[in-house]
C-alpha cells in the first residue's frame, strides 16, 4: 500500500477533543524526559483495583527485519506496572 488518503478533520468534532497537538507536544517531551515519571502520573489516573508499586521499562534487541528501518534488528520496549 502506497497511497496515503489525508483526511481534513472536521472542526466541530476537532474542538471536542480531550488533546491538543500543543499538549500532545508537552506529553511527549515529558514522556522522553522522565518516561517513569511520565507514566507513573498517567497511571495514576486511573482506578485500580490495586494499586500498582513499580513502573517497569525494559528494552530489547531482537533479529526481526524491518522494513521501516531497513535492518535486521528492531529495538523492543516493553512496559508494564506492577
Amino acid at each position: 500500500m502506497t497511497d496515503t488518503a489525508v483526511y481534513p478533520v472536521p472542526s466541530d468534532f476537532a474542538a471536542q477533543a480531550n488533546l491538543s497537538p500543543e499538549k500532545y507536544a508537552e506529553m511527549y517531551a515529558a514522556s522522553i524526559a522522565d518516561p517513569e515519571g511520565f507514566w507513573r502520573e498517567q497511571g495514576q489516573r486511573l482506578d485500580w483495583s490495586k494499586p500498582y508499586s513499580v513502573v517497569k521499562d525494559v528494552s530489547v534487541i531482537v533479529n526481526a527485519p524491518s522494513a521501516m528501518t531497513k535492518s535486521p534488528f528492531v529495538r523492543m520496549r516493553i512496559w508494564w506496572r506492577r
